[in-house]
């Protein structure tokens, strides 16, 4: 007599199960060897030019390219960091054009953090930037630390968008420079057209604001808020 339909799938669905399981190595991972590295050499920053939900739009999948991000900081009253690519995968955000000393490629070698900030917009009296709230720079710091310690990233390796790819791309943009440090007076950093870091300070400040291009070593013993 010929089996139901029904009955055949309930009969074939555990062989073929066992068959899947049987199919997957068993890996034993108790060894290991001290001769490797992290993937990670840099840390790129970025701006959205966009508000949260866009910026979720974006960096989820949803938009026609191809774009995605380790990790958004939102510009919140309390600010939230979206942990989106795992930080053993490779994000789409620096760009196939993007480059640094000897190396290209980036999204292959870096992680990178998408900042929700509007960017900047031209009018009659110039180019008018959109601030970092103070907050969301407060926000930052602690996971800019965290990644560099955990990936052993060079502080000189912490780098703007706009420095692995200067011919298309501004962010973080001119008032990432000077953004708020604990409500006082900052630091100012840039670079010469050489590409060394140049620093200069107004006023009195009790630590160094962020710079995409170089995090010094005393800005990086300083907490988040002094």
């Amino acid at each position: 007599m010929k089996m139901p339909a029904f009955r055949r799938l309930v009969f074939l669905l555990p062989i073929c199960l066992l068959t899947a399981c049987a199919s997957i190595p068993r890996v034993d991972r108790s060894l290991s060897s001290p001769d490797q590295s992290s993937r990670v050499k840099y840390l790129v920053l970025h701006y959205t030019v966009t508000d949260t939900p866009r910026s979720i739009h974006i960096f989820t999948g949803h938009s026609q390219g191809q774009a995605s991000i380790h990790y958004l900081l939102t510009d919140a009253e309390q600010p939230v960091i979206h942990g989106i690519v795992d930080e053993s995968r490779a994000a789409y955000h620096a760009g196939s054009d993007s480059g640094w000393k000897n190396d290209r490629q980036l999204n292959l070698t870096s992680i990178g953090i998408e900042i929700v900030n509007a960017g900047w917009v031209d009018g009659p009296n110039g180019r008018t930037w959109a601030p970092f709230p103070e907050k969301q720079i407060d926000t930052l710091i602690p996971l800019v630390k965290d990644i560099m310690a955990r990936h052993h990233i060079a502080p000189e390796h912490v780098l703007g968008h706009s420095d692995i790819a200067p011919q298309r791309k501004q962010d973080p943009g001119a008032l990432f420079l000077e953004a708020p440090c604990g409500g006082r007076p900052g630091a100012v950093a840039g670079r010469s057209r050489r590409g060394k870091p140049t620093h200069s300070i107004r006023g009195r400040t009790a630590r160094p604001c962020l710079v995409p291009a170089q995090i010094g070593a005393a800005w990086l013993r300083r907490p988040a808020g002094r």
